[in-house]
C-alpha cells in the first residue's frame, strides 16, 4: 500500500528489498507517521487539530511525494467544518496558503478576512496580531502608516469639527471681515482658502515626516509659505480674503489655534503606540 501511494516508498522498498530485516529509520515522530498511514490507507481521513499539525502534514506528505494526501490536506483549508478552514481561522489559513501558493484558498481567507476585521482600526489589529503573530511585521510595515495617515487627515480637514473649526477658536479673530461673516457663528460654508491651502501643505508634510519635525508647521513663517504657493491675493466673488496680512497683527491668536491642531494630532495618535509595541 506504500508503495502504490508513494513513488518514495516504492524506490525505499526496492532499494532494501535484497536486504532481509533491514530496518528503515524514519525522521518523524511517531504521531506524524501515524497520521500519515491514517490518509494512506482507505479509511476516513483523520480530523487536523490545528494549524501547527497542518503545516507538519503537508511537510510529510510533500516529502514523500503523497499526491492524494497533500490534495485532502488542502481540502481542509475550504472545509467549513474543518478546524483549519478559512472559516474557523482566515488569518491562520491565509498564512498557510500564502506560503504554498494556494491561489484559490488565499482569495477566499482573504475575502473571509475582510468580512470578519474591520483591519482600519487599532482593536481589530491588536487581536490579528495576537491570533497570528507572524502578521506583526505587515502590521508594522503597512497599518501603521496607513492609520497614522487616516488620523491626519481626519483631523486636518474636518473643518467644521474642533480643533479645525474656526468658530469660537483664538484664530477667529484673525478672520477678515469677508471669511469673519461666513464663519464667526460656525455656519458650514467651505473653509476660508487661507485655511484650506494650510491644511492641504500640512498635510502632505507631515505624511512623510517624524512626528519631531512637525512643529514648524504650524508657525507663520509656513502659513505664508503654503498659502502663497497658490497664487496671492486671495481672490473670491466677494473681494479679496485678507485673513493673511491680518494674521499679523494676530500672530499670538492664530498660534495659539494651530497649536491646538498639533497637540490634537499628537494626542490622537497615541493610540498607535500599542500597534508599535507589538512584538513576535
Amino acid at each position: 500500500m506504500l508503495s502504490v501511494a508513494s513513488p518514495v516508498f516504492e524506490d525505499m522498498f526496492t532499494v532494501c528489498s535484497s536486504q532481509s530485516g533491514q530496518i528503515i529509520p524514519m525522521a518523524e515522530t511517531s504521531e506524524m507517521l501515524g497520521l500519515m498511514l491514517r490518509f494512506i490507507y482507505p479509511k476516513r481521513s483523520p480530523v487536523i487539530a490545528s494549524f501547527e499539525v497542518l503545516e507538519k502534514a503537508f511537510h510529510v506528505a510533500d516529502k514523500y511525494q503523497l499526491e492524494d494526501m497533500h490534495q485532502q490536506l488542502r481540502q481542509r483549508l475550504s472545509l467549513a467544518d474543518s478546524p483549519v478552514s478559512v472559516f474557523r481561522n482566515p488569518l491562520g489559513a491565509l498564512r498557510i496558503a500564502s506560503y504554498l501558493g494556494f491561489q484559490d484558498e488565499v482569495d477566499l481567507a482573504i475575502s473571509v478576512s475582510q468580512n470578519q476585521y474591520q483591519l482600519n482600526t487599532i482593536e481589530c489589529l491588536l487581536e490579528v496580531a495576537k491570533n497570528t503573530p507572524s502578521s506583526i511585521p505587515w502590521i508594522k510595515l503597512i497599518a501603521i502608516p496607513l492609520i497614522r495617515s487616516e488620523i491626519i487627515s481626519d483631523v486636518l480637514l474636518n473643518f467644521h469639527e474642533a480643533p479645525m473649526r474656526l468658530s469660537g477658536s483664538s484664530c477667529a479673530n484673525a478672520l477678515c471681515e469677508l471669511c469673519s461673516e461666513s464663519h464667526h457663528y460656525g455656519s458650514h460654508n467651505s473653509p476660508p482658502e487661507w485655511q484650506a491651502r494650510w491644511a492641504r501643505g500640512v498635510l502632505q508634510e507631515l505624511k512623510k515626516r517624524p512626528m519631531n519635525e512637525w512643529e514648524r508647521y504650524f508657525g507663520i513663517a509656513y502659513l505664508y509659505e503654503a498659502v502663497s504657493q497658490h497664487g496671492m491675493p486671495i481672490r473670491t466673488p466677494r473681494g479679496d480674503c485678507t485673513c493673511v496680512e491680518k494674521v499679523k497683527f494676530y500672530e499670538y491668536e492664530f498660534l495659539g489655534w494651530s497649536s491646538h491642531v498639533l497637540r490634537s494630532l499628537r494626542s490622537r495618535l497615541e493610540c498607535l503606540k500599542k500597534l508599535e509595541a507589538l512584538h513576535q
